[in-house]
């Protein structure tokens, strides 16, 4: 595993062993698919030249102090995890399972193409299937499988095409959100925000929208703190994907469909 961080998202093989055990290896004694070519070997270079930049490593130390406090401060109030390890920000949390402690619920944060040369290539749905498949047979009371996603061109949609519909006690974020997730579309008929385009198109529906999810600089920049839950039902997965695809409907719950109604265009 460690190769696939040398090589930031590069193909390499990797191995790590002792000393003495190394002295042994001879060329062609450890075979690799992904071996040591140019390209590869001229990336992992670069990749650990920038991991062993003290800049970045003390970076990863606050981060890490930071994520153990909130976890902490979490565990603290709802008792959910039995223990918190880390080493830098590779953090696990041991879910506390109990009789009193029943889980419904599963909330996925962040399914993305970590790579911008894998734009536009659909792997979410297997991942997806794959997640829910995995946590069910594991945590057999879960019942809802919902994301936690960005909604990144909303403020760029409210600046150009929804010029008309101004934010006052009428027409408020939850409202605005709701009616860009529904109404705010390309040319070709498909939803303007990337996400939902991802989301929708493996099957899932718009769920709910939450404000000041997002208080990052980033988060208020691209939506005004908006985020929304796209809602994973293994049941109607398949419909929702055929619907989407075919005909360009987006499935949505009640609450988003009211709330896109009671947004008010300025004529």
């Amino acid at each position: 595993c460690c190769a696939k961080g040398i090589g930031g998202g590069i193909p390499i093989g990797a191995i790590l062993t002792s000393s003495k055990i190394a002295e042994c290896m001879q060329l062609g004694s450890h075979g690799s698919t992904f071996g040591g070519n140019p390209l590869a070997c001229a990336v992992a270079e670069q990749v650990m030249i920038m991991l062993s930049k003290k800049s970045l490593l003390n970076g990863v130390k606050k981060k890490e102090k930071l994520f153990l406090k909130e976890l902490k401060d979490i565990n603290k109030e709802f008792k959910c995890f039995s223990a918190i390890r880390s080493s830098g920000l590779w953090i696990g949390c041991k879910l506390n399972v109990t009789e009193n402690f029943n889980l419904d619920t599963a909330v996925c944060y962040s399914i993305a193409n970590c790579q911008s040369g894998l734009a536009g290539i659909s792997f979410g749905n297997f991942l997806i299937k794959q997640v829910v498949e995995d946590l069910t047979s594991e945590f057999g009371n879960l019942k809802t499988f919902v994301t936690l996603s960005p909604i990144p061109l909303f403020q760029s949609w409210l600046e150009s095409e929804g010029a008309k519909m101004n934010k006052d006690e009428t027409n408020n974020l939850s409202n605005l959100a709701a009616f860009y997730l529904l109404n705010g579309k390309r040319d070709d008929g498909l939803p303007f925000d990337p996400v939902a385009r991802f989301h929708l198109g493996n099957g899932a529906q718009v769920h709910t929208v939450h404000e000041n999810a997002d208080i990052s600089k980033k988060g208020i920049k691209q939506s005004q703190g908006m985020m929304v839950n796209y809602l994973y039902d293994p049941i109607v997965i398949g419909i929702n994907h055929e619907k989407f695809v075919s005909e360009n409907i987006i499935p949505a719950s009640a609450e988003i469909i009211s709330l896109s109604k009671s947004a008010v265009i300025i004529d």
